[in-house]
């Protein structure tokens, strides 16, 4: 079985093949040719929660489990507030393949949702991109859109003016 750190996934990653793959797999879903039930939350803590989303595509050949951890107090102690994983397992046989670190997939997966929204609904001469709100899942949208489109200005909202600056000086 395949083991891979964020960082091993961010190696292979590129935002125009994920955006493809996720194009298929929404046209899939909404046909019908998936079984993904809704997910299970999991409450601990004051105010945190663990996500259970399970999803079979067999016409793709896919099966996986998605568990993430939400822990929003995570912040004062300045750890990440979000925490996953994926399993991934062979559709015919049920075998193991993969597991995954989640937390960048989810960003990654975010990001390419937006991406294949703007490629299908926002203008095709569209210059400038608003992102509101600088936590992770804000990289994946800005790498996403910047795949589909010539952006020359991207505006930040953020209740932080440290957080939005930090944003300002990233790149995809």
């Amino acid at each position: 079985m395949m083991i891979l750190s964020a960082e091993e996934q961010k190696d292979l990653v590129d935002m125009k093949e994920v955006l493809e793959v996720v194009s298929v797999a929404l046209n899939k879903f909404s046909a019908g040719k998936t079984f993904t039930p809704i997910r299970v939350g999991l409450p601990f803590g004051q105010d945190s929660v663990g996500l259970v989303m399970p999803s079979v595509a067999e016409d793709l050949g896919t099966m996986g489990l998605k568990y993430v951890t939400v822990a929003p107090s995570n912040r004062k102690i300045e750890k990440k507030t979000i925490h996953g994983v994926v399993f991934l397992s062979d559709v015919e046989t049920g075998e193991p393949l993969a597991l995954l670190e989640g937390s960048y997939l989810t960003q990654i997966r975010t990001g390419a949702l937006s991406g294949v929204a703007t490629d299908h609904l926002a203008r095709k001469d569209a210059k400038i991109l608003g992102i509101i709100g600088t936590g992770e899942q804000s990289k994946g949208i800005c790498e996403a859109v910047l795949a589909v489109r010539t952006i020359e200005s991207v505006h930040i909202y953020n209740r932080s003016i440290e957080n939005a600056e930090k944003f300002a000086f990233f790149s995809p």
